[in-house]
């Protein structure tokens, strides 16, 4: 998750119309480690790849994995250890979700940056 923390903060700093300070930078950093955990969670040693891209005034982040397995998120019970991670993008991000692909499918997210 290091790395895609890193290049995440590397594409957001690129954009002119972003500050370094901004609050974006760090809530595009914790959805990308959430959705990236959520990938290897249940791709395993699979391949993952992940998109980021400015549309308009919003930055998309997209994961993709080759597990069919579409993700739920859900607010588990306070003694688990995990499973919170779709619920934080989903406080977080904009907007998210899942699209099923023909190889897996692709997780996203979708913060405004004004």
């Amino acid at each position: 998750m290091p790395t895609a923390r890193r290049r995440m903060r590397e594409a957001i700093t690129a954009c002119p119309t972003v500050t370094a300070a901004s609050e974006a930078i760090q809530t595009a950093e914790l959805v990308v480690s959430e959705l990236v955990t959520n990938a290897v969670r249940y791709a395993g040693h699979q391949p993952i790849s992940f998109v980021i891209q400015f549309c308009a005034a919003a930055l998309r982040v997209e994961v993709s994995d080759v597990s069919r397995t579409l993700p739920k998120p859900a607010l588990p019970d306070e003694d688990s250890e995990g499973g919170r991670g779709l619920f934080l993008v989903g406080v977080l991000a904009d907007r998210f979700g899942t699209t099923p692909t023909d190889s897996g499918k692709c997780c996203w997210a979708e913060i405004d940056l004004a």
